[in-house]
């Protein structure tokens, strides 16, 4: 279920195709670190328990490109991976179309941040989702339509696990999404599917 191809989808600048190339030459890579060198900041933070994580646009809260990455401070690391790409994915494929950006002029900016490290903790972080204004809760509410969100899902997936280095895995040919999962950092659910697309591709 090939939704895109990083080296002929059109939407991908020169720029990030090369630094996206640079993340798929091996398995393993740090999803936070390329939404770094993308421009982009990755921040955690409390969030409602069935939300993972969202984009918004926010230049005050210095990311080189203005957008932000919000991750649900209390999900798994493993979910954590899937969704910085996910969102990265957001970020790569759709900053230009009319659906994305009429959801960022939803965004309103919020408190600045503070932490170490690339990913930051978030101040807000520290008080009760009832105790948030209701600007701060919105942020969260914000929905894409299903296009986008497959296309940013698949994204992901190329992104974590691309085909041809997925086929050279000894899990993978052993028939063990589990091992590699772990070896990955990442769920076993989402390596399970993912086996399942590149055996069938």
């Amino acid at each position: 279920m090939s939704v895109l191809d990083f080296k002929r989808d059109k939407r991908i600048s020169a720029v990030h195709r090369e630094k996206l190339r640079e993340f798929c030459q091996t398995l393993g890579g740090d999803p936070v670190k390329l939404a770094n060198e993308l421009g982009l900041k990755v921040f955690e933070r409390d969030l409602a328990e069935d939300e993972d994580g969202y984009i918004g646009f926010d230049p005050s809260l210095g990311s080189p490109t203005g957008f932000v990455i919000f991750l649900n401070r209390a999900k798994s690391p493993e979910r954590k991976r899937f969704t910085v790409a996910h969102e990265v994915g957001h970020f790569v494929l759709h900053r230009n179309e009319p659906e994305f950006v009429d959801n960022l002029k939803k965004w309103k900016p919020i408190v600045r941040s503070h932490g170490i490290g690339n990913i930051v903790s978030f101040p807000l972080g520290k008080r009760s989702l009832a105790q948030k204004s209701a600007t701060e809760t919105i942020l969260g509410t914000v929905k894409l339509g299903r296009r986008l969100e497959n296309e940013a899902h698949q994204f992901a997936a190329n992104l974590l696990l691309p085909r041809y280095l997925v086929r050279k895995t000894p899990e993978f040919n052993a028939g063990q999404p589990a091992a590699l999962a772990r070896r990955l950092g990442l769920s076993i659910r989402f390596v399970a599917i993912r086996f399942e697309e590149v055996y069938f591709d």
